[in-house]
């Protein structure tokens, strides 16, 4: 008998594969060859044909284990990944405590305490930012006169302006592309007066222009500065409000009693 080709065994292996799959019930639809790999199977096809037998048998070998390859990539990208989880955030607080000498001003990450004060005067952390892996912290720091308006970049404090003779603080801060913004209020012998700090810029904002008034929040959305906060009518009544910008918008209440925004969003 005439030796039989590696092409031969090739077809048999085929027609016999072809027989099988027409036995089996199919559990799962297998990915049909596009263009490319049809393309591809001619090719070697032609390309084996006229070879040596042993040449034959080894390329028939490689085509094979190459088919199932792809067979089980196109199954695996068919099974969907599972979701990395995401893991749990930091938490940032600031505040301030009494060491028995003087208030600290201080953050912790998550329970761990960082202390920013210059451990002589009494000073107080009311609100925080992480900006670029940067802690902001503001408040206040009594100079042993009056309290001083302030913020930290980590531990390094800059003071902000008041009218230099009353007490002045910072209640929010705000990071927007490294510039820091600030709300709060100062005194002017008379009155306390809301405003906020864009860097150490400070922009008055108006209450009733008689009666005390305050920033407790403030917010940058699209370039502008919101700020909440309240001011007083007639030292009796306090009215809730937010300003756009400089604009004030009182918010609706009872027309009497005492009314604050404590936080804004935009």
């Amino acid at each position: 008998m005439k030796k039989i080709t590696a092409a031969f065994v090739v077809v048999m292996l085929i027609i016999m594969a072809g027989s099988c799959r027409q036995l089996q019930t199919p559990t799962s639809a297998e990915p049909t060859p596009n263009a490319t790999q049809t393309a591809a199977a001619q090719e070697t096809q032609t390309a084996i044909s006229g070879q040596p037998p042993a040449t034959q048998t080894y390329v028939a070998q490689q085509t094979l284990t190459a088919a199932a390859t792809a067979t089980a990539q196109a199954k695996a990208s068919q099974t969907p990944s599972t979701p990395t989880p995401t893991p749990a955030g930091i938490i940032y607080t600031g505040g301030d405590y009494f060491n028995g000498a003087i208030s600290v001003p201080c953050y912790w990450t998550g329970t761990s305490r960082t202390d920013i004060g210059d451990n002589i005067h009494n000073a107080y952390v009311n609100s925080i930012y992480m900006s670029n892996n940067v802690i902001y912290t503001a408040g206040y720091y009594f100079n042993g006169a009056i309290n001083i308006p302030c913020y930290w970049t980590g531990a390094s404090r800059t003071d902000l302006a008041g009218d230099g003779a009353h007490n002045a603080q910072v209640n929010s801060i705000f990071v927007l592309n490294g510039t820091v913004y600030t709300g709060g209020y100062y005194g002017d012998g008379a009155k306390n007066i809301p405003c906020y700090w864009t860097g150490a810029s400070r922009t008055n904002l108006a209450g009733d222009g008689a009666d005390n008034a305050g920033v407790n929040s403030i917010f940058v959305a699209n370039g502008t500065v919101y700020s909440g906060g309240y001011y007083y009518i007639g030292g009796s009544r306090e009215v809730a409000c937010f300003w756009n910008g400089t604009t004030r918008n009182d918010l609706p209440d009872y027309g009497s009693g005492f009314w604050q925004v404590n936080s804004i969003f935009v």
